[in-house]
């Protein structure tokens, strides 16, 4: 991308902004501020459970999230993390390591940072993003768990959480969901997206996103985002 994208933190915004300039400006201000509201949206009290959702190949080779998750267990923010019940498999096949290394690498490397590996819980297998927010929720209604953290990049916590929350109205759970996210990213980093299909910069995967979130909200696969905003103010802050 160009030398313009910024390289510090916390700039999401200034990066959406300039990476979306094409777009409709109310579609871009919509995701922007739905985005930022998640940015903000930390829980301050303990929660059950950690969303770690898959990475793709590239990407786990990265320390952010696996280092965020890793703080929630160390400060007693969060009593387990669940990760996706996938081994190195792809949606549609059988070839290891292709879009996520799997939870055997995921495990080893959260305990090699000091998480216990009894508190590493897998979910049934999910092979996209939705997928693996539902199979979440669902492994935390049989433990009877009622709270839990998205954590992801700053560019997919938004789709995350808008799945997240599309389940939660859908099923009518008694369920509060808060957002985390890395606010170490380089930008400028080469990084795999969705199904680890396309290797390019970091904040090129920004209008990748932006198109997803319009796509499946049209679908009806994903809360809109008054939706979100309703769910939000309904759970309120803890």
């Amino acid at each position: 991308m160009s030398s313009e994208i910024p390289t510090g933190e916390n700039d999401f915004a200034e990066v959406a902004l300039r990476v979306l300039k094409d777009q409709s400006q109310e579609a871009v201000a919509e995701y922007i501020k739905a985005t930022q509201s998640l940015l903000r949206d930390r829980p301050t009290n303990p929660v059950d459970a950690v969303f770690f959702f898959g990475r793709s190949w590239g990407d786990a080779k990265k320390e952010e999230l696996f280092r965020l998750a890793v703080d929630y267990i160390k400060t007693d923010m969060a009593r387990y993390i669940i990760i996706p019940g996938t081994e190195g498999e792809t949606y549609g096949g059988n070839i290891p390591q292709v879009a996520n290394p799997g939870m055997t690498l995921w495990t080893s490397r959260l305990v090699g940072m000091g998480v216990p590996s009894d508190r590493i819980i897998p979910s049934d297998k999910g092979y996209n993003t939705k997928a693996e927010g539902d199979a979440f929720l669902v492994k935390c209604k049989e433990e009877g768990w009622t709270s839990g953290v998205a954590i992801a990049n700053e560019h997919q916590i938004l789709r995350a959480t808008l799945g997240l929350c599309k389940t939660i109205n859908d099923e009518d759970l008694q369920f509060n969901i808060y957002s985390d996210a890395s606010r170490t990213n380089n930008w400028h980093g080469l990084v795999r997206g969705s199904q680890g299909a396309e290797l390019k910069p970091r904040s090129a995967h920004i209008l990748d996103e932006f198109m997803r979130v319009q796509k499946y909200q049209e679908k009806g696969d994903l809360a809109s985002y008054e939706k979100l905003y309703s769910y939000l103010e309904r759970r309120g802050s803890n």
